[in-house]
């Protein structure tokens, strides 16, 4: 660029523009660059009380910087400062709603961590972070600091990931080998998925190392042959597609997570135990049990799947095999002994199918539906679905009754010949009472042929 300076006014638009264009390819572009933001940074520096900044601004002068046209100097000032003023990061933009249009009524708050709106906001950001700690020993970086592109750089090896209470620059020998700082630990988290989790009774493990963790999130996507151990009530498996527990028989071979509320196992595809391994165990979980996906529950001997009197609901709307758990049934969703306060009310699963033995719902007595998301084609055992509380009272009959006729009656083929429905003789005698009003007999004899098994006494 020459030094006969022209006003703008007198400059065609095009050559302004092309000048403006070339600029950032300019050598002297870092020098405009620099003027253009010291002052920015010294008020940043002011700010997180960084007092010697004063030789970086240094380091930068004297300004070079020149146009053939007069103006252009201040102009591309104004303009690089106002790009640093602006909201970069989520604080800038927009919420969408679920259908990808913009939300114009919800603006995410300036001041979250995705918004570096300024250079004091990235100041602010980084300088805490280079200080260190002299208490945990890490060493203070700001020594090496020259300016602000060099920042992230020498933070890159500082924080730990999947711990969020750790100090940053805290290193994870430490973290592991201090019980004082493990014990302040409460929270991990892993952000990778796809993983197969083949290291035995993890939870166990964790909980070692840090015992006061109340919050875990774990991504890997299959558990292949180890046993879970007891997790905290805020566990987190999301990512998880497939349970395949190889144990043995011993007590202590019990692959199970407990859960204060609900168990929501969103991709969760199958699970299988060959002995003693259930997923839910005891009265651990305090909520219903939901997994959208899940269409195989098999195991062995004394493959159990859920063994609890604490879940309402059991919601598996995609599921078409139930097998295993020859000792008393709780992998079918069975007890091993009756209990008058047992939670379980409503049971809805894809394929009647489902039910293939005796033992499916045994000694559940509140359990007052149970739907089939799929018409069912084949032989349906629900031999063992006795519920006694809700037969015992007339306004839970007539909603069990009604449920029956919906959920069941009219979800057999409708080529029902030389196929069998079994019901427990107390579930049959009430739908043969209430024949004149559900007219269920009807539906599932005459209009469906099929057979109903007992006959009512």
């Amino acid at each position: 660029m020459n030094t006969e300076q022209k006003n703008i006014e007198t400059c065609l638009a095009e050559s302004v523009l092309a000048e403006v264009a070339n600029v950032p390819t300019d050598p002297q572009f870092v020098s405009l660059v620099d003027e253009s933001l010291d002052q920015l940074k010294q008020q940043a520096a002011a700010q997180t009380g960084y007092e010697d900044y004063e030789k970086v601004v240094w380091q930068h002068k004297p300004y070079t910087f020149t146009s053939q046209v007069a103006q252009m100097k201040s102009n591309l000032i104004l303009l690089l400062r106002r790009l640093w003023r602006f909201p970069f990061g989520r604080g800038a933009s927009r919420s969408l709603s679920d259908d990808g249009s913009s939300d114009a009524g919800s603006l995410r708050s300036l001041s979250d961590a995705g918004s570096i709106r300024s250079l004091a906001d990235m100041w602010s950001h980084y300088i805490p972070r280079l200080s260190g700690n002299a208490e945990y020993g890490i060493p203070s970086r700001l020594a090496q600091l020259t300016d602000l592109p060099s920042a992230p750089l020498l933070l890159s090896d500082r924080k730990i990931s999947g711990i969020p209470e750790a100090h940053d620059g805290m290193s994870m020998v430490r973290i592991l080998c201090d019980s004082a700082y493990a014990a302040t630990i409460t929270e991990i988290t892993d952000d990778t998925t796809g993983w197969t989790l083949t290291k035995n009774n993890i939870m166990a493990t964790i909980r070692s190392l840090f015992p006061n963790i109340a919050k875990i999130k774990l991504g890997f996507k299959e558990s292949v042959g180890v046993v879970f151990g007891a997790a905290p009530d805020d566990t987190d498996l999301s990512e998880l597609e497939h349970i395949q527990y190889n144990g043995s028989a011993a007590a202590d071979g019990i692959t199970w997570i407990s859960k204060n509320g609900d168990l929501h196992l969103p991709k969760l595809k199958d699970f299988y135990a060959n002995q003693r391994g259930a997923i839910i165990f005891g009265d651990k979980l305090n909520g219903s049990f939901i997994a959208e996906e899940i269409e195989t529950i098999s195991g062995g001997w004394d493959g159990q799947f859920i063994n609890t009197y604490r879940m309402p609901r059991f919601y598996a709307p995609k599921l078409r095999k139930l097998t295993g758990g020859a000792w008393h049934g709780s992998s079918n969703l069975g007890a091993s002994s009756v209990g008058s306060t047992d939670l379980l009310t409503e049971v809805i699963v894809g394929y009647g199918s489902v039910f293939s033995h005796a033992h499916y719902l045994l000694n559940r007595p509140n359990v007052i539906k149970v739907e089939f998301r799929v018409t069912a084609d084949t032989n349906v055992n629900l031999a063992g679905w006795n519920p006694t509380n809700v037969l015992a009272d007339q306004d839970l009959l007539q909603q069990f009754l009604s449920n029956f006729k919906t959920y069941i009656a009219e979800r057999l083929t409708d080529q029902g010949a030389g196929k069998t429905i079994t019901l427990s003789q107390a579930v049959r005698n009430a739908i043969h009472a209430a024949e004149d009003t559900y007219h269920i007999e009807n539906i599932i004899i005459t209009q469906k042929g099929w057979t109903i098994s007992p006959a009512p006494n």
